[in-house]
């Protein structure tokens, strides 16, 4: 019995070194496992890191070109305004050069009505005062 009992020991020990055997290997596919999928998941963020990469390098390239664009645009702008300005201010240069001579003319035109006034005024006097002493003598 004792070598039976020893036997069953030694069966059972067996048995228990080859359960866990078993599961060292079992634990070690399965870091492998696991080691694998981290080696997958490192690979994708590289990839997703270069991706984002280059999609930064072309949105940076893309708003460089939108700014370069939009200054050339204000400048175009600025440029247009300033031409439009020297335009406006030849107009005005030639309109005040064509209305100058009416004015002066205006200006001399009034200053004849007054006189011519005065004249009729003056010569309406001496008339009334001409016939009033003609009057006066018949």
């Amino acid at each position: 019995m004792a070598t039976t009992a020893a036997s069953a020991a030694a069966s059972a020990a067996a048995s228990a070194a080859a359960q866990a055997v078993a599961a060292a290997n079992e634990m070690q596919r399965a870091l492998g496992r696991v080691e694998g999928a981290l080696a997958q998941l490192l690979g994708e963020v590289r990839a997703g890191r270069e991706e984002f990469g280059a999609h930064q390098k072309s949105d940076i390239s893309n708003l460089e070109i939108l700014a370069k664009a939009i200054t050339k645009q204000r400048d175009d702008t600025v440029e247009a305004l300033e031409k439009q300005d020297e335009k406006r201010a030849a107009a005005f240069k030639e309109l005040h050069a064509e209305i100058e001579p009416v004015t002066r003319a205006q200006a001399f035109a009034k200053g004849a009505g007054w006189v011519i006034i005065g004249l009729v005024t003056f010569l309406g006097t001496a008339l009334i005062a001409a016939l009033g002493g003609v009057l006066k003598i018949y």
